[in-house]
């Protein structure tokens, strides 16, 4: 029974260790911001901007509020925001520089407002993801059944 019970807490550890990023480019500076899907901030982690074409034009880490602001200097279009938050953990996004200095860039593929005070995002979890983790679930079990299975056949 103590199997059955931390069977069914795995997937809820597998979604605790992913990471997002959000970025946006105002007034010449480049912000970003890195969570965890309970609110957290990720604190100290890796940040890599890379150009439209894959070079790296800047590298550092996360503060302790999971911010990190870069004055952007190079004439570009878009860039590509890639936070490494260990263990193979990583987000990315891409954000369209707009050099009007009222609009701000817009990111490609997140939210256009920046997070709040207190910021609490919410996990998104798609069709997609639950049936992979129903997937891993079964999986899991089924796994588990054939080797109970082979060990009471054997003994």
């Amino acid at each position: 029974m103590k199997k059955f019970f931390l069977l069914m807490a795995f997937p809820l550890v597998i979604f605790a260790h992913r990471v997002d990023v959000y970025a946006e480019f105002n007034n010449g500076t480049l912000e970003i911001f890195g969570y965890f899907p309970d609110g957290t901030p990720a604190k100290g982690v890796d940040v890599k901007v890379f150009t439209p074409d894959g070079k790296l034009i800047y590298e550092g880490k996360t503060d302790q509020e999971g911010w990190l602001k870069i004055p952007l200097t190079q004439k570009v279009d878009k860039v590509k925001v890639v936070l490494y938050a260990g263990l193979g953990h990583k987000a990315q996004t891409t954000v369209v520089i707009n050099s009007s200095p009222t609009n701000g860039g817009k990111t490609e593929n997140s939210q256009n407002e920046p997070p709040k005070e207190n910021f609490q995002p919410k996990p998104s979890f798609g069709w997609k993801e639950i049936f992979c983790g129903l997937g891993w679930i079964f999986g899991i079990f089924g796994i588990l059944n054939f080797v109970h299975g082979f060990k009471k056949r054997k003994g």
